[in-house]
């Protein structure tokens, strides 16, 4: 060998000293002399090598080193995925064995009979150029890839924004009155809406896993919640079919465990919601055993079992392609695009595990995988009693199930200028069981609907548009009055806390008052008084609008302590209280709601701030506060109120010092948002 500058450098893997000197010979030919070409006898200093140096080809003798060809193969490409890999040897005068190892990588393969050097250096550079060839076109896939996941990603955040105000406003357009017709065409944009929005949601999954940026993250996490949660998400679905839905929990899985439990939970989803699917008459369950334990970790096997349609013998290798959906007689019959099979495989196998089947056409289907969880060291909270069976874990209520029953002719009424506002209070009713409820935009539209019909509660906000709530509460007082109708029960909401707010309240024929934002376990306990006292009752005998609500007051000092914070991750457990099992996000939609509509407020009240315009400011920096803090954003929302106070006391010089800072904190607040609705922070 020689120590002049090579234009190739290669490694050759061998315990054959004669076959080396023979190599070295065969490429001291050429000339000028193009090659390097560096020895190691066993596979730990190929190893050593392949790590410190860039080579163009490996050329290996696998039979020497008592390795197969596939063992070199992968090693090489494991280390070095770049390099060309050429094997030597006489199982590669066979044209099966050298298939085979095309087939798994290799470039090139001789036989040592047949070995001459010219034919050698053109194999080699063959082989070099081919390889080069294809670490190019390599790139220029993982680039494409790249820009593809690059663009599916903005293009999902695009579309999913108008889809879920989409989704949350014919939401709200079902709750208003319309005819039977009217509520099937809403219904139907509803649930395609929600489709779309699913197959989007999977569509960028299938690209990160694609593209390789689909990462599993580590959280604490119970089993309890993740199959529960799963559960009650689609246990509507289930009953909506007259199926039963059942989950399970070993008694013996007590701990706590580390792991991506949101993965998990999607995977369970998928494979529950597939069973539901597919499953007309019968049952579906989930449960999770254990397999096996150590001192560590725990080997868990989830199982969803279900009674469904079953999938026939030949369909079964090609359950796994993408877009690749079950057919039952030749027809396609149920909904659905065919990826969450494939998301979930490859969800499991980014988590070490497996998944697997078995299916019995007609009969049913059993899909379950095996994980590994390493123990976090805290058991679970034990929920059963000692009645129950070791397997059996009794599943809760649904979530939108409450303790009181407010009957089917109790309505409520909503008076709100703000339309996050309006969904948030909306939210919670629903969720309350409230079955009748009415949307008015500002004052005058309440008195109106309020001269139609008789409404049981009215819950108005103070400061509105085209009419205020005080305006528009004593409007209602008179019309009650002089028509001879019941008196509903008004309850004020307003963002005031100064003294005297209540006496106007009172004063103006409102019953009591809450702060914003809306402490909704008192504005329950509220609509159950009334509920309990009856529709009939006359509300101004009733002691409620006697009591003194300074309680409120008090709670809005609490509720302002941690006004440095640009988010507070507390009222996210607050608006999942609110959320209904197989109904959309209601985070998502919420927050969707709340950064629609905020961006053009905010470059209203800098105008306003620009011309120091005392009562445009007023009014929306007030419109600002209450949603902004409603969607967790302290910091900001204490900005808005600053400037409010501000602006009635007419000191509205150099309000516009403060845009910079409404800048700064709304971009904080907008990127955390839209990571909560991205789903790319979970709290």
């Amino acid at each position: 060998m020689t120590n002049h500058a090579f234009s190739y450098q290669l490694l050759l893997i061998t315990k054959d000293i004669q076959l080396a000197v023979k190599l070295d010979e065969a490429l001291k030919a050429p000339a000028p002399q193009a090659y390097s070409l560096y020895i190691a006898q066993n596979s730990e200093a190929a190893q050593k090598d392949l790590t410190v140096r860039n080579f163009d080809a490996v050329i290996a003798d696998p039979a020497s080193l008592k390795l197969t060809a596939s063992q070199i193969i992968k090693t090489v490409k494991k280390i070095k995925p770049e390099s060309a890999i050429i094997l030597i040897g006489e199982s590669f005068a066979s044209e099966a064995e050298a298939d085979a190892a095309y087939g798994l990588g290799a470039q090139s393969c001789i036989s040592p009979e047949k070995f001459n050097a010219e034919d050698f250096i053109l194999k080699i550079k063959h082989a070099i150029t081919r390889q080069k060839h294809f670490n190019s076109a390599l790139k220029d896939a993982e680039k494409a890839v790249e820009a593809k996941s690059r663009f599916l990603a903005v293009m999902s955040h695009e579309i999913k924004t108008p889809m879920t105000s989409i989704v949350g406003m014919s939401d709200l357009m079902r709750k208003t009155a319309l005819t039977p017709e009217q509520l099937e065409y809403v219904d139907i944009i509803n649930k395609s809406c929600e489709y779309l929005l699913k197959i989007i949601n999977d569509i960028l999954d299938v690209s990160k896993l694609e593209s390789g940026n689909l990462t599993i993250t580590q959280n604490r996490f119970s089993i309890d919640e993740i199959v529960k949660s799963a559960h009650e998400m689609l246990l509507v679905k289930a009953r909506e079919k007259n199926i039963d839905f059942t989950c399970s929990v070993a008694r013996d899985i007590n701990d706590k465990f580390t792991g991506d439990s949101l993965r998990i939970r999607q995977v369970l989803i998928n494979l529950c919601s597939n069973a539901i699917k597919y499953t007309d008459r019968g049952s579906v369950s989930l449960a999770v055993k254990t397999v096996s334990s150590k001192p560590d970790s725990v080997k868990l096997s989830f199982e969803i079992t279900d009674t469904g349609i079953g999938i026939e013998t030949e369909k079964q290798k090609e359950l796994f392609m993408p877009y690749y959906q079950i057919e039952d007689t030749g027809l396609l019959k149920k909904d659905g695009h065919g990826l969450g099979l494939v998301i979930s495989k490859k969800i499991i196998e980014l988590m070490n595990g497996n998944l697997y089947f078995e299916s019995r056409h007609g009969k049913g289907s059993k899909f379950w995988f095996i994980l590994e969880l390493k123990k976090s060291g805290e058991e679970r909270a034990q929920d059963v009693t000692p009645s129950e069976t070791a397997a059996d874990i009794k599943t809760p209520a649904p979530a939108c199930e409450t303790i009181f029953n407010f009957g089917e002719n109790f309505s409520v009424l909503i008076t709100e200028d703000n339309s996050f506002n309006q969904k948030l209070i909306h939210s919670f009713l629903i969720k309350k069981g409230v079955k009748k409820i009415e949307i008015a935009a500002n004052g005058e539209e309440c008195f109106n609907i309020c001269k139609r019909q008789h409404i049981p509660v009215v819950i108005m906000d103070c400061q509105m548009p085209v009419m205020d709530g005080l305006t528009s509460a004593a409007l209602i007082r008179e019309y009650e009055r002089s028509a001879g109708r019941p008196r509903c029960a008004i309850i004020a909401l307003t963002a005031d806390t100064v003294y005297g707010t209540r006496e106007k309240c009172i004063r103006a024929g409102m019953d009591d008052y809450l702060t914003k934002p809306i402490d909704f376990d008192l504005l329950y306990g509220k609509l159950v008084k009334i509920a309990a006292c009856g529709n009939s009752k006359n509300w101004s005998d009733d002691k409620m609008n006697k009591e003194e609500p300074l309680q409120q007051e008090k709670s809005e000092i609490i509720k302002n302590e941690n006004e440095d914070l640009i988010f507070d991750p507390k009222l996210i457990s607050d608006l999942k209280k609110l959320q209904i099992p197989g109904k959309p996000d209601i985070i998502c939609q919420l927050f969707t709601i709340y950064l629609k509509e905020t961006s053009a407020k905010i470059e209203s009240l800098k105008e306003a701030l620009r011309e120091g315009a005392a009562d445009s400011i007023r009014h929306i920096a007030h419109n600002l506060k209450s949603s902004t803090a409603n969607v967790g954003g302290v910091r900001l929302s204490a900005i808005f109120k600053k400037l409010e106070n501000k602006a009635k006391n007419n000191e509205t010089e150099n309000l516009e010092t403060f845009i910079p800072e409404i800048d700064s904190n709304y971009k904080s607040l907008n990127e955390k948002l839209r990571q909560l609705i991205d789903g790319k922070e979970i709290l």
